[in-house]
């Protein structure tokens, strides 16, 4: 496996993120907590969290499916001793109540990364990850597929 490919499905994990509170209010919030919760769970290496982010049906463009992508994000976990995330989300849109396209940048590092004028000191990773998400039979947002790119610095501010 190529290390651009076990990047980028850490990024993507990380980016499937956001921190899982109470009840949000709107499926946008929704989905910004599911980003949360997968940003804390790859930083903590946590695979097993990051797999419930990803639908069974999970296809992307790359020819991956979950079983493939988890593997491949497992790899990049084992790899790396300390995964640290900086996310910009450029836009979720909700496309039909059970859909959603998001659009994140993602640096990652191997040292806590604050805000993005770090960037320009600290070696980072970065890219664009366009990702649809879907909701489940039991509410929960799941990745149903993923594509990502390069991100330069710029990008960040």
């Amino acid at each position: 496996m190529r290390l651009l490919e076990l990047t980028v499905a850490v990024g993507l994990w990380m980016l499937v993120a956001w921190g899982c509170s109470g009840p949000p209010s709107t499926p946008e919030q929704q989905v910004k907590d599911t980003l949360r919760f997968g940003e804390e769970a790859a930083e903590r290496r946590d695979i097993g969290a990051l797999a419930e982010l990803v639908a069974d049906g999970y296809q992307d463009d790359n020819g991956y499916d979950r079983r493939a992508l988890l593997q491949l994000a497992q790899a990049y976990l084992m790899g790396h001793h300390s995964i640290h995330l900086l996310l910009r989300e450029q836009s979720i849109e909700l496309v039909t109540p059970q859909r959603a396209e998001v659009a994140v940048l993602v640096a990652m590092a191997g040292e806590p990364l604050e805000s993005a004028d770090q960037l320009i000191n600290v070696r980072a990773d970065l890219f664009k990850f366009e990702i649809v998400f879907v909701r489940t039979g039991n509410e929960q947002w799941q990745v149903a597929s993923a594509g990502w790119h390069r991100a330069g610095v710029d990008d960040f501010f």
